[in-house]
């Protein structure tokens, strides 16, 4: 009874210890994404988002499925290409990269107004 419990709480405690990791982006840095493409959840699939984003002049492409990562997609709500929002990402692996739904940004005002607020309170 022991081992059998043993055998599956391991795989779920690394599991959660890998997902854990990976919600946390140490020294992160801040740009607009742009929404390439919207899916919300149905009974069978999780919600997808694929967006765009520069760092330094380069276009990256970055998508995940809801708790992919550990970071959350809504699984609904209108999200259309085009959207912008702030993002969240990590300068020396570019790919390791959140969309934060609750800043949406219309205008480089806007923009620069989120990045002053994250320098003193970065977002969850």
């Amino acid at each position: 009874m022991k081992k059998t419990l043993l055998i599956f709480l391991i795989p779920a405690l690394l599991s959660i210890a890998c997902k854990s990791s990976k919600l946390k982006i140490e020294n992160p840095t801040y740009g607009i994404g742009t929404i390439v493409y919207y899916k919300p959840a149905t009974a069978d699939t999780k919600s997808l988002i694929d967006f765009t984003y520069t760092d330094n002049g380069k276009m990256l492409g970055v998508n995940y499925h809801n708790t992919d990562k550990g970071w959350v997609v809504p699984d609904i709500g209108i999200y259309n290409a085009g959207d912008t929002y702030m993002i969240e990402y990590d300068g020396e692996n570019l790919q390791k990269c959140r969309m934060l739904f609750g800043y949406p940004v219309s205008d480089s005002s806007e923009y620069r107004s989120y990045a002053k607020l994250f320098k003193d309170s970065p977002p969850n």
